[in-house]
């Protein structure tokens, strides 16, 4: 079943792992981290963030907290808001859970959209609507699809404003636009079921797609239902589901080996 609007988005990120052979090239990556490290000790904004990362990407998430903290401390929204993402997904412990919004909050003070949508679906989550919608109106003004799609939610459902599925499908096209893939699914989900808007399925299967291929894996699961159900094409519908499965869909898993 085509599952509309799950409310958190799995915001799945492709990891590329590379095998380096030759040990001058790993010895040359180290002296790189070593010589990011020099600078961050130094309070350089941009190394402390870029170590972050580097150790987000090697899974060392309680590392990744500390270069990430530092950044943050040093006024690096982005930084800021990636600590609040470590905490939310429970890559770190958050003993009260009130550190991520913490530091979302932080990231939206110094201008990050995503720090100011991620802030407005913890909001969300707690039923206050109008605070949630400030927030996502303030990422809509630094042009973060996340603010659009979350803005889009609260249109569609009619949550603190006034139900209005024109605006909805307004706000997941623009999110979709950004390169949001939570945004492209939404729409295509509005477009495929023709509930509220005029149906086009076509055009509904070309942003599962492009939502997929920005490793979105509910899309992935959705353009496969598709495949399966309305073209009968089992090997492109068994394409998009391992794809979904790869990206943390358990159930599609199941449905790809029974393929």
């Amino acid at each position: 079943y085509l599952n509309l609007f799950k409310f958190l988005t799995r915001q799945a990120t492709k990891k590329v792992v590379l095998f380096l052979a030759s040990a001058v090239l790993l010895w040359g990556a180290n002296l790189d981290q070593k010589a990011l490290e020099t600078k961050c000790e130094k309070a350089d904004t941009a190394s402390c963030y870029e170590l972050g990362a580097i150790y987000q990407e090697g899974k060392n998430y309680q590392k990744a907290g500390e270069f990430y903290k530092k950044a943050c401390e040093l006024k690096h929204a982005s930084a800021c808001s990636s600590v609040g993402v470590l905490y939310d997904m429970d890559y770190i412990k958050d003993v009260n859970n009130k550190n991520a919004a913490k530091f979302y909050q932080k990231g939206c003070e110094l201008n990050d959209g995503f720090g100011c949508a991620r802030l407005g679906f913890v909001y969300t989550l707690d039923k206050n609507y109008q605070k949630s919608k400030e927030l996502f109106l303030r990422a809509c003004e630094l042009k973060d699809g996340d603010g659009y799609y979350g803005l889009g939610l609260l249109y569609y459902d009619g949550n603190g404003v006034e139900q209005d599925a024109k605006k909805a499908k307004e706000l997941f096209e623009k999110s979709c636009d950004l390169g949001h893939p939570a945004g492209c699914n939404s729409l295509g989900m509005m477009l495929h079921s023709g509930k509220y808007v005029e149906k086009d399925q076509k055009r509904a299967s070309k942003l599962f797609i492009k939502a997929c291929e920005m490793s979105f894996a509910d899309a992935c699961h959705n353009i496969g239902v598709i495949y399966f159900e309305t073209k009968g094409d089992k090997n492109l519908a068994k394409k998009y589901f391992g794809k979904s499965c790869e990206l943390g869909n358990d159930e599609d898993c199941q449905i790809y080996n029974a393929l």
